[in-house]
């Protein structure tokens, strides 16, 4: 008997699921900062509309990076002093943007570099962020 690609999705993926518990469980509390609306420049009045951000509190497993460095996370290599971790893909309220988006952990602001989906089945269960 064979089973589906998709039929464990609910039991590893999901705001219930075993990737988000252990997360929770297993991870302390980060910061997410998302870019919402862009820096814009208006023509008529000359003036710069300021970007938009906003924050999230999510539950971040950090990795031990001795094991990554040289390693990839969505095809950019990991080095020393480089922040590598996961999150739970149901916890994100926002789909996060390389290059913008920030992660706070331990009073430290990071940059967003790279990411990866890391699948169960047919859903995403967890994110893997690369930051700098």
């Amino acid at each position: 008997m064979s089973i589906g690609a998709g039929m464990l999705d609910s039991v590893f993926a999901g705001k219930q699921g075993l990737a988000a518990t252990l997360t929770k469980s297993m991870g302390g509390t980060a910061t997410l900062i998302y870019h919402v609306f862009q820096e814009e420049y208006d023509d008529k009045t000359g003036e710069t509309t300021p970007p938009v951000f906003e924050h999230q509190a999510i539950a971040f497993a950090p990795e031990t990076l001795s094991k990554f460095i040289h390693v990839g996370v969505g095809g950019v290599q990991v080095n020393a002093g480089n922040l590598v971790g996961i999150v739970a893909a149901s916890d994100l309220k926002h789909k996060v943007a390389n290059n913008i988006d920030k992660i706070v952990w331990q009073q430290k602001t990071w940059i967003i570099i790279s990411q990866e989906a890391i699948m169960s089945g047919n859903q995403t269960a967890l994110i893997r962020f690369l930051a700098q």
